[in-house]
């Protein structure tokens, strides 16, 4: 989106390879954050929205698995 829609930019240990846009998308969503990439201008707002997504995602995939493996267990309980 940096490039092609110029709506900001990442900063700081990047050198603009696929491997670096992977870095900085998989330290947001995770909610990491670690700072050595970093998104300036509008860009921020995007980086803010992919972190809430990964929170959400994350925490759903969570309780999707627990409520499944709850059944399972109450379903083979002996």
């Amino acid at each position: 989106m940096s490039e092609l829609f110029a709506v900001g930019s990442l900063h700081g240990d990047f050198k603009s390879s696929a491997i670096d846009y992977f870095y900085f998308s998989a330290t947001t969503y995770t909610t990491l954050g670690i700072g050595d990439v970093y998104a300036q201008g509008p860009m921020r707002i995007v980086a803010a929205l992919e972190s809430l997504t990964g929170l959400v995602m994350i925490s759903w995939s969570a309780t999707f698995t627990y409520m499944h493996m709850e059944r399972f267990w109450t379903l083979h309980e002996k």
